[in-house]
Order: structure tokens, then C-alpha cells, then sequence
């Protein structure tokens, strides 16, 4: 990301982690305690270029040095790293989820939309969509909505929500009949050119096995910022499998067979 936008989004990732970044390490990751007046996730691990921190509850700060120490920072902010966090956080009753790539875009680096159907839908509007068919589009806390119909059904939509000052956040869904033709980068690319006209800044996030996702926030001008761990309440979460290809029509194949595969995974409830 260049500098200037980090200028821009440090002050909101400083906040929003609870951690200022003098407190990341140098050479590795430091772990400190959240402010006293933090109010936020209990657990943030942030990683920027070879320097990270990890912020959480006081109570956890001793244990998770432990597990850190002498640890790379690509090797912590890993599958390796949220299951090791998680032997601190987890019979807490949170779960570390990981990693998440969190990217952000302002006037200069944003691209514009590329459609001229894009429909703008209000919070009300939001509100009466599907959650469980367009949930990364947050329907419920969306401040705004972008949506590419086929008759009465919308094929792509994303959603917008506040994330506080001075940054809104896009999520988005393709459904999958849909997925292929650039409908996502139109719908994401018609929320920032909103978000930016409302004089704030973008924030969105993906994780690695996301492909579409990351290739689609890339193209609209999202620019990498930095890779989080979140503690989150509730059960330890696995990623899934890789989605998408490298091209149309690649073949790609799962390298274990059914017998391979880790039993002790519950099923998605």
C-alpha cells in the first residue's frame, strides 16, 4: 500500500486493533494487553511486512507470549498460528480465525464502476434481502446496497456497512450462476465510488482461499494493508478449500482422498 493511504488508515487500524504501531515488534511479534477502555474483538494479531502485534485481554498476554516466542511471523500468522493461539483463547470460549487480508482504497487508487445497471438499494431495502444467501453483504447493518438484477433476482450485490470513522466497509456475493462475467467488480466498484462520495474511505478484507474475492477488491483498487488473526467468540472456525481456478478451464485437484481427511472437523452446524 502506498504511503499516503497509510498515512491515511493508520490512525482507524490503530484504533480498531487496540494497539498503536510503536507497539509492533521489530523483529517479530509483540503481545500486548488492550487498552483499559478497549471495546472491541478480544484478540487482534496484525501483521505488517515483517513487523507484528498482537493486542488482547490482559489475562492473555503472558500465555500468548510464550507461544510466540522465537516463532516467525509467517509461520504465526498461519493455520499453525490461530490453532496455537487458540490453546489460550479457545476454552475461553473464543476461537481465532485466520488469516484475513485487510485492503483499503481512497480517491487515487479507485477504479470506476464499469456497468450502468447497478441499482442502488437504501438500508430499508437491505434489510428485506436474504441473509443467508448474500451474508457477506451484512443486509442487516448495510448503510447502503449495490445490486445487478436478472428480472426480479439479484445476481451480485454488495453491501456497505459503517466500520467507524472514517472508514465503510464493502462486502459482496455472486451467486454462482452468475460468477464469471465481472459482476462483482461492477457492484464493488459502484459501493466505493458511493463510499468516496460520502468523503469517506474503503475497508475490505478476504481471506486466502478466497480467490474470486481477492482478485475481484485487487481489480477495483483495493490495495493490501495488512494480514489480522481475530479472536472471535464462539467455536474455532476452519477455512474451506481453495475456491475458483487459476483460468477457466483449469484442472485442479485435491491432494487428499476421503480417508485423508481430518475426521475430528465437526460439519458446519
Amino acid at each position: 500500500m502506498n504511503e499516503t493511504l497509510m498515512e491515511k488508515v493508520q490512525p482507524w487500524i490503530e484504533r480498531t486493533i487496540g494497539a498503536s504501531f510503536d507497539a509492533f515488534g521489530d523483529h517479530g511479534t509483540s503481545v500486548i494487553a488492550h487498552p483499559s477502555d478497549y471495546d472491541g474483538i478480544p484478540l487482534w494479531g496484525c501483521k505488517i511486512g515483517e513487523r507484528a502485534v498482537i493486542a488482547c485481554r490482559v489475562d492473555w498476554v503472558q500465555p500468548i507470549r510464550k507461544i510466540v516466542r522465537g516463532q516467525s511471523t509467517d509461520m504465526l500468522f498461519s493455520t499453525l498460528g490461530t490453532y496455537d493461539l487458540s490453546r489460550v483463547t479457545l476454552p475461553e470460549g473464543v476461537g481465532v480465525w485466520g488469516i484475513s487480508w485487510f485492503m483499503f482504497a481512497d480517491e487515487r487508487t479507485w477504479r470506476p464502476p464499469e456497468r450502468e445497471d447497478v441499482i442502488h438499494l437504501t438500508p430499508e431495502e437491505m434489510r428485506e434481502i436474504n441473509g443467508d444467501l448474500y451474508w457477506h453483504s451484512f443486509p442487516e447493518d448495510a448503510v447502503a446496497g449495490f445490486a445487478i438484477m436478472d428480472g426480479k433476482r439479484i445476481i451480485a450485490l454488495a453491501g456497505v456497512r459503517d466500520d467507524g470513522d472514517p472508514m465503510l466497509e464493502v462486502g459482496m456475493d455472486v451467486l454462482d450462476d452468475a460468477r464469471g462475467a465481472g459482476l462483482g467488480k461492477s457492484v464493488v466498484s459502484a459501493a466505493g465510488r458511493w463510499i468516496l462520495d460520502q468523503g469517506k474511505l474503503i475497508v475490505a478484507s478476504t481471506a486466502p482461499f478466497n480467490v474470486p474475492s481477492a482478485r475481484t477488491l485487487r481489480s477495483a483498487g483495493l490495495q493490501y494493508g495488512f494480514t489480522a488473526m481475530l479472536g472471535r467468540h464462539g467455536v474455532l472456525k476452519v477455512p474451506p478449500q481453495p475456491l475458483g481456478l487459476p483460468y477457466p478451464g483449469a484442472e485442479v485437484y485435491n491432494l487428499y482422498p476421503d480417508w485423508a481427511m481430518n475426521r475430528e472437523i465437526q460439519p458446519r452446524p
